[in-house]
């Protein structure tokens, strides 16, 4: 190696090491850049889903866990501070949303994965561990169900053909639009529902199907399908499809269901945000 690539190599290797690498556009990347903003209270495990009150910075934690007792809503203050955490018993908690215009966590209740009911539910975003816990509607399989079978092409010209067979409900990710509707994507039925008219239509709001296809299923690992969602700034859903390591995109502008792959290759992708600048995050 001539002197000049070892001093590179070498510069490189420092730099990586450091965790910062000098990117071509000159700005910094942080390679290990989180910091730990929270340690969940003793007995509480598995941290799903996240939302925060833009308010006054409250962080809202949702747990996925098994157990009669187990998983809780938990609420920080932007500092990190617990200040309230509301008893769900065994019912397994997915994704959470803030609504501004009600002042309340919205929360995926995923009791189907336990032999229960499934359903959407709200609480107050100042809670405390007696708050009531509404009710706001109940995720099935009526009408639903898993989706049809999936054509894959091939590059020799074939196709193989996927049959799901799961179709538990599984509310999984919440996210309003501008018109105050509900998005919720179900990552077992492989569809994504909007409810309307949130609230006048407690506790027994019509659940509306957006979209049922197999590309918002899955047949791979992890078994979730459509999982995290948001909106683009062209009005489009995009949708994080987890066993299928893809963003999708679903244009409801048009009358018939339109679905694109965005993005592939994205491990386990779950969680996704759209920041101001338009960079979607997963």
């Amino acid at each position: 190696m001539r002197r000049s690539s070892f001093f590179v190599a070498t510069l490189f290797f420092t730099i990586v090491f450091a965790g910062i690498v000098w990117a071509s556009d000159g700005i910094i990347v942080k390679r290990e850049a989180a910091e730990r903003f929270v340690t969940l209270p003793d007995g509480v495990r598995f941290p799903e889903g996240i939302a925060a009150n833009p308010h006054n910075g409250d962080i809202y934690v949702a747990t996925f866990d098994t157990g009669p007792n187990s998983n809780k809503l938990l609420r920080f203050t932007k500092n990190g501070k617990l200040v309230a955490q509301r008893d769900f018993g065994g019912d397994p908690l997915l994704g959470l949303e803030f609504n501004q215009s009600d002042n309340k966590v919205y929360i995926c209740n995923a009791s189907a994965l336990v032999g229960r009911t499934s359903k959407i539910q709200r609480i107050a975003a100042d809670f405390n561990d007696k708050t009531p816990i509404e009710e706001v509607a109940i995720i099935t399989t009526l009408g639903v169900g898993a989706p049809g079978p999936l054509d894959v092409l091939n590059p020799d010209g074939s196709k193989d053909t996927i049959v799901f067979g799961n179709n538990a409900a599984a509310p999984n990710a919440l996210k309003f639009n501008g018109a105050g509707q509900l998005f919720v994507s179900d990552s077992f039925q492989g569809a994504i529902f909007r409810i309307d008219n949130l609230q006048t239509c407690a506790p027994s709001c019509t659940v509306n199907t957006v979209a049922h296809d197999g590309l918002l299923a899955t047949a791979g690992f992890p078994a979730f399908g459509a999982n995290g969602i948001d909106f683009g700034s062209n009005g489009h859903l995009f949708i994080a499809n987890t066993g299928d390591d893809r963003i999708l995109e679903l244009d409801l502008s048009t009358s018939t269901v339109k679905i694109t792959v965005f993005a592939e290759s994205i491990n386990g992708a779950d969680g996704i945000a759209f920041d101001d600048d338009g960079h979607l995050v997963v």
